[in-house]
């Protein structure tokens, strides 16, 4: 249900599709007995998408939680590498016959370089379907794919763990404390959490929610120096930054009232 919901309620507040409703409301008021409030409502819409589309508001928040949270030092050998789904495009990657990775893929790329720099300890491979409409549950999950993904680029088969069942990232971490347990490590090394920086203030709250204690690992970087504060060029590019900014940090807050994390804002 928590899935479903989240879901549902999102499509209607991302920014971009909020600020989109609310012109087209206020155009069809204004062409009613209520013209001044309908006015208004597209005056707003049309200026927040104008804001949106061209501000550095999209980076600064992106910013924010990137910069949360460092990557751990790490002493001595983890216990493991959990990498989060994010990274491929389920639907494209099922009609092309290959993977497609998405910017997220960066997660890939730094679980490549830790198995080569740890060889001797499991990946595990943490993603679902997370398809909402029915029809795309028979799609190869994200665990799938990143998995193909990291054969190819040289990491052995077999020491990847897949976990294909989890769709958010309250499910990623009880079903990744589940399959770690699983695996008869030793409680005294710490596993790797490897996701995007922006997501990492969620997820290693969630983690630690389950009960899963973690060293941070961010991949993924979006923001960095005075480039925050650059405005876009592209419209499409600021509002994509804001709807991600905005649905992670509705996620923490989201995920902290009910109780998925061990605060609101997360730290290491």
């Amino acid at each position: 249900m928590f899935f479903a919901l989240s879901k549902i309620v999102w499509f209607f507040l991302q920014p971009s599709a909020a600020f989109l409703f609310l012109s087209a409301g206020g155009f069809a008021l204004s062409l009613t007995r209520f013209r001044r409030l309908g006015r208004a409502c597209l005056a707003i819409g049309l200026c927040g998408l104008f804001v949106i589309s061209f501000s550095p508001l999209g980076r600064v928040l992106t910013a924010g939680l990137e910069d949360r949270i460092p990557r751990a030092e790490i002493t001595g050998t983890p216990a493991g590498i959990i990498v989060l789904g994010g990274a491929v495009h389920m639907e494209v990657s099922a009609a092309r016959g290959e993977p497609a990775i998405l910017s997220g893929g960066e997660r890939l790329l730094a679980a490549r370089q830790l198995a080569e720099r740890y060889p001797g300890i499991p990946l595990l491979l943490s993603g679902g379907n997370n398809a909402l409409l029915p029809g795309d549950e028979a799609i190869a999950s994200e665990a799938e794919i990143m998995a193909e993904v990291l054969t190819g680029i040289g990491v052995a088969p077999e020491r990847l763990i897949l976990e294909k069942h989890s769709r958010n990232t309250h499910e990623n971490a009880v079903k990744a404390k589940a399959m770690a347990a699983g695996l008869g490590a030793s409680e005294a090394a710490p596993w790797l959490l490897i996701t995007s920086a922006y997501h990492m203030p969620r997820a290693l709250g969630t983690f630690r929610a389950a009960g899963f204690e973690v060293l941070p690992y961010p991949a993924d970087y979006q923001t960095g120096g005075e480039h925050t504060f650059s405005f876009f060029y592209f419209s499409s590019d600021g509002i994509a930054f804001t709807d991600f900014a905005v649905k992670e940090w509705l996620g923490l807050t989201a995920y902290y009232l009910t109780g998925k994390t061990d605060a609101l804002f997360p730290a290491s």
